[in-house]
């Protein structure tokens, strides 16, 4: 029962989590067979820990309360908890949140009383995720603070992280930008040391595998012999005994080359821990120069996919738009991980006294889709001073007319580019979509809603009753160019119904098709006049599959960013 028991925790510890099972099931057997309680609860435990992270969550909650009901008779609080906690995690697997919700706190309240510290760590994050899940952010943080600071107490990095992480997205989701950075860096600082940690317990896996390898040979030598001797003593059969020595001697050879081996492989596995397996490559570089390009390229990739985390972060929940109208669709679509393409978002109320009884309030809605000179990280980059600018102008400055915020940014890029003697900017639209409510006696009596705009080379497109307009633009950028005049505010009138369209060059400018040719704003402007009475949605996922039939094997050139929205 032991026996069984150990090696199948070695599998955990190794990872092989099938090997593991077959050798806790073989435990659990001999332990039914004698009615040995502790040991059932123990491997109930294990089991049900076994069938969560395999995924088999009904399997995992049998397991679970078979645990609880022994772990109850034998008065085990520490058993009961784990269970409850499993429990919990499979219920939340299946989609049964209420139920999750309720084990969590059960969870927390026996832990609490045991004063088991990792129980009520995990059970503080577990349900400070749901309730973030169900945008109860408050509440939410209240739990994630809790877990931070006992996660903090006792060293529990990988709790700490992702407690931080939890408070990063309340944060986020409260508007709360100021917490939300400091929670965000708290997080990315123990997330690295979590990672550090993970490490060492890779490294830590592969010697327990390589000692359990070895032993396993060990013993087969001593199998071996001792078999040797039961027919020395038994048989005296002189071939089977020099059959017994050369196989003794095969055996040992084995352990030698294997021990050989296993070292080598160990070696090999600490230095190149944190590197993918190299491809023989068939040119002359030397494997030591291919594992220092190998290192270095993850090191790239690590940095953009973390300044792609950064990107995603600061772009607005594209979820407020749809507040604002009746249906909207984003599609976003980088060349290379990180864009320069960028939807920018803001909301505004301004009020104004008419008399002592009249009062008008303008809602103003932003939007702004805009192509920043080059992608990938540069063009990430650019995108971030951009929305900064944008946002400077209208939070800080309290800008509120498109061409004069156009007008703002141009200049703030044109002092700070210029420095370097770039010319860099960005081409794009930024509508402002008032919403202006009378009220007399805080009554309201009328309300309307216009649209102004700036364009930088992009033009909007309307569709009015089937009818698609290509509406006018500036032909130049918002950075340094050839022209330097001010922006013009277009107006354009609108209605219940009308969809408006703004987008960047990425999708029209991509090759592809029979012919190898750009996709083309004629052929674009046909596909959206052709989807328009569809549900936003469904032209979003037409507009993705449309692209990726033309694109076929040929390569994505440039960010690909279109929003659309139905008044």
């Amino acid at each position: 029962l032991i026996a069984y028991g150990n090696i199948g925790s070695l599998y955990i510890t190794m990872g092989q989590l099938e090997k593991a099972k077959v050798y806790e099931l073989k435990s659990l057997a001999i332990a039914e067979k004698n009615n040995k309680q502790d040991q059932l609860a123990t491997l109930y435990i294990n089991l049900c820990a076994l069938e969560l992270k395999l995924g088999h969550f009904e399997k995992c909650i049998e397991y679970g309360n078979k645990s609880i009901e022994i772990n109850k008779k034998i008065d085990n609080k520490n058993g009961l908890c784990t269970a409850i906690g499993n429990i919990g995690s499979a219920n939340e697997g299946l989609k049964h949140v209420d139920k999750a919700l309720e084990c969590y706190e059960s969870c927390y309240t026996i832990a609490l009383e045991i004063k088991n510290v990792y129980e009520q760590v995990r059970a503080l994050g577990d349900i400070g995720r749901i309730l973030q899940e169900r945008k109860k952010y408050k509440e939410a943080i209240e739990y994630y603070l809790k877990e931070k600071n006992l996660s903090k107490e006792n060293k529990i990095n990988i709790n700490l992280y992702e407690a931080y992480f939890g408070l990063y997205s309340c944060y986020k989701g409260l508007g709360d930008k100021k917490n939300a950075l400091v929670s965000y860096e708290s997080y990315f600082e123990f997330y690295l040391l979590a990672q550090k940690e993970s490490n060492k317990e890779e490294v830590n896996k592969k010697e327990a595998e390589f000692e359990f390898n070895k032993q396993a040979v060990a013993d087969s030598i001593k199998n071996v012999e001792k078999n040797r001797y039961k027919d020395e003593i038994l048989n005296a059969n002189k071939a089977q005994i020099e059959k017994d020595h050369i196989l003794k001697i095969v055996l040992t050879v084995g352990l030698i080359f294997f021990i050989l081996f296993g070292v080598l492989i160990f070696n090999r596995f600490r230095i190149t821990n944190r590197q993918k397996v190299i491809i023989e490559a068939k040119n002359k570089q030397t494997e030591e120069q291919k594992l220092i390009i190998e290192e270095k390229q993850k090191e790239i990739l690590d940095s953009i996919n973390y300044a792609k985390r950064i990107q995603d972060s600061l772009l607005e929940n594209f979820d407020s738009v749809t507040k604002f109208f009746s249906e909207a669709f984003l599609l976003l679509k980088p060349k290379d991980i990180v864009s320069g393409d960028f939807y920018w978002l803001s909301k505004k109320i301004v009020n104004k006294k008419i008399s002592a009884t009249e009062s008008l309030v303008d809602e103003l809605f932003f939007v702004a889709v805009c192509d920043s000179t080059g992608h990938g990280v540069p063009g990430g980059f650019m995108s971030f001073l951009n929305t900064a600018y944008l946002s400077e102008a209208v939070n800080e400055k309290h800008i509120y007319e498109p061409n004069k915020i156009f007008d703002y940014v141009r200049t703030r890029l044109v002092n700070t580019m210029s420095k370097n003697n770039q010319r860099d900017g960005f081409d794009g639209i930024l509508m402002c979509f008032t919403k202006t409510s009378s009220f007399i006696d805080k009554q309201l009596v009328n309300s309307e809603l216009n649209l102004t705009y700036a364009a930088a080379h992009n033009s909007p497109v309307i569709i009015k009753n089937n009818k698609l307009v290509l509406l006018e633009s500036n032909k130049m950028p918002v950075g340094f160019g050839e022209r330097n005049e001010n922006f013009i505010l277009f107006t354009h009138p609108i209605q219940k119904n009308d969809i408006i369209y703004v987008s960047t060059d990425g999708y029209a400018d991509q090759f592809g098709g029979p012919k190898g040719k750009k996709f083309q704003y004629k052929q674009l402007h046909e596909v959206l006049a052709t989807i328009n009475p569809l549900p936003l949605t469904e032209q979003c996922e037409l507009l993705n599959n449309k692209f990726e039939e033309w694109k076929g094997i040929q390569r994505q050139i440039d960010d690909v960013c279109i929003i659309g929205i139905k008044i």
